[in-house]
């Protein structure tokens, strides 16, 4: 029996040992047996038995114990597991706190600011140089109308004059014409209507002597009085 061989470690003699070992043989004897002949025996003499009994007992109580104690040591693998994973994740949000002191440090923003206030003052720098440039077009705009204008005006007086001079020729009988002379005055009398008809203005100085024209150029046809006719 175990027990009993455990007792020899709680300093229990060998003999003391031998005379229990002996007791509990007779009486196992004794129960097996009152046993078969179907008697009703005593508890305290199955000894042996409720030792195995307790053992048993002990046993299953064990190992409830230590499926208690696995299933504890699980949860707290779970655990440590989890709180590994928020280590890492604490680890992390140190790390993006770091960077965040890092990159807002006091150092880092006065450069921040110092970059800006030099990007300011060079966007102020040039919307000044903008305004300069459009108030130089503005200018460039105004003087290239009022030269358009101007020559626009000396065109219409420049027409009006060939075609004022012309007409006074076509009157003077002793001033020889040709053909060329008056188409000439025709291209550009059609030039000076068609520039006032685009600028939407009126033709009221030089109609009479376009009609002078016109009908100097319709008598020296039927008279034949061109200058290529007399010097054919």
């Amino acid at each position: 029996m175990e027990w009993l061989s455990s007792l020899g470690g709680w300093g229990v003699p060998a003999g003391v040992i031998a005379v229990i070992a002996t007791v509990l043989g007779v009486l196992n004897a004794i129960y097996a047996i009152v046993d078969k002949c179907g008697k009703i025996t005593p508890a305290f003499l199955n000894i042996v038995k409720w030792f195995k009994k307790k053992k048993e007992e002990k046993r299953v109580k064990e190992e409830r114990l230590n499926s208690i104690v696995k299933k504890l040591d699980d949860v707290n693998d779970k655990f440590d597991r989890k709180f590994e994973k928020f280590d890492e994740k604490f680890d992390k949000v140190d790390q993006r706190l770091e960077n965040f002191e890092q990159h807002y440090s006091p150092e880092s923003l006065a450069r921040r600011d110092a970059w800006m206030t030099w990007v300011n003052e060079r966007a102020d720098k040039y919307d000044e140089s903008i305004d300069k440039i459009n108030q130089m077009i503005e200018k460039l705009t105004l003087a290239l109308e009022s030269n358009t204008a101007m020559t626009e005006e000396m065109f219409v007086q420049n027409c009006r004059t060939i075609i004022l001079n012309f007409a006074s020729r076509v009157c003077r009988k002793d001033i020889v014409l040709s053909k060329e002379e008056f188409n000439r005055v025709f291209k550009v009398y059609n030039r000076y209507e068609e520039f006032l008809k685009e600028k939407k203005k009126t033709n009221g100085e030089v109609d009479i002597a376009y009609g002078v024209i016109q009908r100097g150029y319709e008598e020296r046809l039927i008279n034949k009085t061109f200058f290529e006719d007399k010097n054919q």
